[in-house]
């Protein structure tokens, strides 16, 4: 009978570890470069700084702005305390020893691996192994070699950044359960957004079930303010620059919650009397922008923090279209060089202290978050709308990157226009983004969420709008010659003026749709209901494809239809 391990993660064991991995740190190069193959921050710093997340059952991404949900907080509980009630003793093999650890960006699910990590390799855990992971293309080879498996913790970090899982996550994450039978226990983090939304509760917490598997699920929490306010006596050792940190914190809302953000807080201070817009892209143009300009300084203006800026929006794009998040010295020289940004390259070596910029243990660079990557490629969509052609069709459009862009878009001026030609957004999220003129054609849009968009002028040709919600959108003047509507949700849509020529808008919902003046010639209307919509007119309609479903007002219908439509006589 296997022997159960009483673990401990209580809060005492953040100091004593930061004691401990400071008193050793030479002689722990090998955990250190395990560690810094999740991280981008000095583990010793993580210690010092870490405050204990909270996890939870529910999905905090479904609270208020920045007030928490009353009921769901009786759901949360300390990392440790739910950790203790997973590892404490070996489970079946069937899924119930996998945890999927969820939660939006900047939350800190690769901070808690690599806590979990260090702490192992204190002792704590006798006779129990802990192996770290970051997952990628060689994930599943790196798996088969780790020995003993039965007495190993596998963590597996960032399946959202897998490039293996791009488009195909259902079918990675059968994989690699099916790799990791033979482990003790697997915990594997993943942003919310990124994950299959199957979950289901049972008596004992939220699951998923996959090809044969009932894995568990779990939610880290958003900070609470004790948890906040930890934080700030931890960075600050004045009570009036902890006063200071709280008054700002305060105007963050719910981004104050966000572990990455609170990180950059001194960044934070130094710029907030610039920061206009309190969205995250506003949050993160700030911080790019006091780092940038602390680089510039620290190279006695040798370059400029505009220099910086480009080669950063070089090497973002660069890493977002090769799914990339490192790129190698030697590679990012050569590739500075081909792009005729030598200033830039010539100071990367200076980098350090609080960079957004760092190198991993292999010597790679890398962005200090993942969010400062995609921040940096809407940054320079925002800037060289002109220029965004020539990637836009290549680069991953992740959840975060689009959260950026629709923050952006409210901000943007009226002379900005996106050119997102061939652009796959399937089933992004751009509700009431603010995207007048944009170029979308060939664009993927399949199931997007464009609800209250303002997609006025916007060139849609071509796209591929299937099942996509666009509820009360604007979409007067757009051009939507040969897209495909069909499943879409058209309610209350301005499409006045709209050119649909040749469209298909089978099965598409259009109920309090407006279509005055909207070009109709050769759109496929099958099964589409009009009969409330007194404008449409019968020159609309006269070349338009219909068939025995299509209901029109009686004033619009036409005399004679093309020879494909059946009789329509007896339509209302």
């Amino acid at each position: 009978m296997a022997v159960e391990t009483v673990i401990g993660l209580g809060m005492k064991w953040v100091p004593r570890l930061w004691s401990w991995y400071s008193s050793q740190a030479e002689e722990k190069k090998d955990l250190l470069n395990e560690v810094n193959a999740v991280l981008t921050q000095d583990p010793r710093e993580l210690a010092r700084l870490y405050v204990e997340p909270d996890l939870q059952l529910v999905n905090p991404a479904n609270m208020e702005d920045d007030e928490p949900d009353e009921e769901d907080e009786i759901f949360r509980q300390p990392a440790y305390r739910w950790l203790d009630s997973f590892l404490i003793k070996p489970r079946r093999r069937d899924g119930r020893h996998v945890a999927f650890v969820l939660s939006d960006s900047g939350m800190g699910k690769s901070s808690l691996l690599a806590m979990l990590r260090l702490t192992s390799a204190q002792g704590r855990w006798p006779g129990i192994n802990f192996k770290l992971l970051k997952l990628g293309e060689t994930s599943l080879s790196d798996i088969q070699r780790y020995k003993h498996p039965v007495e190993t913790v596998l963590l597996l970090d960032s399946l959202d950044e897998d490039p293996l899982a791009f488009g195909r996550i259902e079918s990675r994450i059968i994989k690699l359960l099916k790799a990791t039978t033979q482990f003790r226990q697997v915990i594997i983090t993943c942003r919310t957004q990124f994950f299959p939304l199957r979950n289901y509760y049972e008596r004992d917490g939220a699951r998923i079930k996959i090809s044969g598997f009932s894995c568990k699920t779990i939610y880290l929490s958003l900070f609470s303010e004790v948890q906040i306010d930890a934080y700030l006596k931890k960075v600050f050792s004045k009570s009036d620059d902890i006063d200071r940190a709280k008054a700002l914190v305060l105007r963050m809302k719910s981004l104050r919650m966000r572990p990455m953000l609170l990180a950059n807080i001194e960044d934070l201070l130094e710029r907030q009397d610039q920061i206009e817009d309190w969205t995250s892209f506003g949050v993160h143009e700030a911080l790019v922008d006091a780092w940038l300009d602390r680089e510039e300084r620290k190279s006695n203006n040798k370059v400029t923090a505009q220099d910086l800026r480009d080669a950063c929006h070089i090497m973002a794009t660069y890493l977002q279209e090769a799914r990339r998040q490192t790129i190698s010295s030697i590679n990012l020289e050569v590739f500075f060089a081909q792009e005729d940004v030598p200033a830039a390259i010539s100071s990367v070596a200076e980098f350090g202290g609080r960079s957004l910029l760092n190198k991993n243990s292999d010597g790679d660079y890398r962005f200090a978050h993942y969010s400062i990557q995609e921040f940096l490629v809407v940054d320079y969509m925002a800037r060289h709308p002109e220029k965004t052609v020539q990637y836009s069709s290549k680069i991953r459009f992740s959840d975060e990157l689009v959260a950026f862009l629709v923050n952006w878009t409210h901000q943007a001026p009226e002379s900005w226009e996106a050119n997102l030609t061939g652009a796959n957004l399937g089933r992004a999220k751009l509700t009431a983004a603010c995207l007048r003129s944009a170029n979308f054609a060939h664009a993927t849009l399949h199931a997007a969420e464009l609800n209250r968009a303002d997609l006025s002028g916007a060139d849609l040709s071509r796209a591929d709008l299937s099942r996509a919600d666009l509820e009360a959108v604007d979409l007067s003047g757009a051009n939507l010659s040969k897209a495909d509507l069909e499943g879409a949700v058209l309610r209350t849509a301005n499409l006045d003026g709209a050119d649909l020529s040749d469209a298909d808008l089978r099965n598409a919902d259009i109920e309090g749709a407006s279509f005055i003046g909207a070009r109709l010639s050769g759109a496929n209307l099958s099964g589409l209901d009009f009969s409330s919509n007194e404008r449409i007119s019968r020159e609309q309609v006269t070349s338009a494809i219909i068939d025995e479903e299509t209901k029109l007002p009686k004033k619009s219908q036409p005399s004679t239809f093309p020879s494909m439509v059946p009789d329509v006589s007896q339509l209302e």
